[in-house]
């Protein structure tokens, strides 16, 4: 297990602003848009310095949040069973399209790579809407159980839907056409496509990694071990695949290379890792952690700057689409950004 050392920088609040309660999801658009939702409801919604609430608090959780590949449309889904689609393109935001799924948690949803097409899980069904037209395109029966999570394939050719004993793939070109099958043990809970759509990664509920290849997803390559459930898979842009994967304290590596699986775990934080992203442009990692440390990766020196925002409890990272800044939710409401 690779130990890392890390300088203590100083990262420059250059702006933020104030939820009623911790924060679930942010998202934030090319043109630098930050959009932030609460446990308590709320989706507020930041361009220039204005502060739009697009949702009011409810005391019903907004858990996702999402822009599409133009950026033009804003989806959010959650405890409401709500799914509210927001188009962005022409001034403020308006309420293009609310979908409403009685008693139904809906925290998964997912855009199309390059189309206006938005897919969300509905307990064991999934809905596919083309939001351009407002048309329903499709609904997909994951017969095992509640979907858990759901991928897109990085070209748009495939859907994977994750949940109880592995995920279904489903082919674009006909979405009748029976599902290829990716098998695990357990429950999948996260699920990721690599960069280039050769492979994908699930996480199970029994603190496992499980890795096909597209060519064979019955196949699979399984790591056990994690200290506790895995939070969070992503992978790198590098010139061979990876997959980090957090994990209790631990940041973990898996690299493809010579027809084989590596796993190199990393140590920097001292307490749990709620949360990272992966940089837009360079193989940079950053993670969040419940005493509020703030650390860098890069994959092949481990943590390379590292910094602590007075014991807040972070539980959202996201890199600014300026690849110079950060943007960070915490268990207070607060969203800070960070230069």
């Amino acid at each position: 297990m690779a130990k890392s050392k890390s300088s203590q920088r100083k990262l420059k609040l250059v702006w933020q602003a104030q939820l009623a309660e911790y924060i679930t999801s942010i998202a934030c658009a090319s043109d630098g848009t930050v959009v932030a939702s609460s446990a308590a409801g709320e989706v507020a919604y930041w361009e220039n310095q204005q502060l739009t609430m697009l949702l009011a608090a409810n005391g019903a959780s907004v858990d996702s949040l999402s822009f599409d590949a133009s950026s033009r449309y804003l989806a959010a889904g959650g405890q409401m069973g709500d799914v509210r689609v927001w188009d962005c393109g022409h001034g403020s935001p308006k309420l293009l399209l609310s979908l409403a799924h009685k008693s139904i948690w809906v925290d998964a949803i997912a855009w199309h790579p390059s189309e206006p097409y938005l897919a969300f899980a509905a307990g064991r069904f999934v809905q596919i809407w083309n939001i351009a037209n407002r048309e329903l395109i499709t609904t997909l029966d994951f017969d095992l159980s509640t979907v858990f999570d759901l991928a897109w394939h990085p070209a748009g050719t495939h859907l994977a839907v994750a949940g109880n004993l592995g995920a279904r793939i489903w082919h674009s070109r006909d979405w009748d056409e029976e599902p290829e099958y990716l098998p695990a043990n357990n429950a999948i809970k996260h699920l990721n496509w690599s960069l280039g759509g050769d492979f994908l990664a699930g996480a199970t509920l029994d603190r496992c990694l499980v890795i096909a290849s597209s060519d064979d997803f019955s196949s699979t390559w399984t790591m056990r071990g994690f200290p506790t459930r895995i939070q969070q898979l992503a992978w790198i842009d590098k010139s061979r695949s990876t997959v980090a994967a957090i994990s209790a304290e631990m940041l973990v590596l898996c690299s493809y290379a010579d027809g084989t699986w590596q796993a190199t775990p990393l140590e920097f934080h001292r307490d749990f890792i709620t949360t990272m992203s992966i940089h837009p442009t360079y193989p940079l990692i950053a993670t969040a952690s419940v005493d509020g440390e703030i650390a860098i990766w890069e994959p092949d020196l481990g943590a390379i700057g590292s910094f602590n925002d007075n014991n807040v409890e972070f539980t959202q990272i996201n890199w600014h689409s300026n690849d110079r800044m950060l943007i960070t939710g915490s268990n207070r409401g607060e969203v800070k950004i960070w230069r």
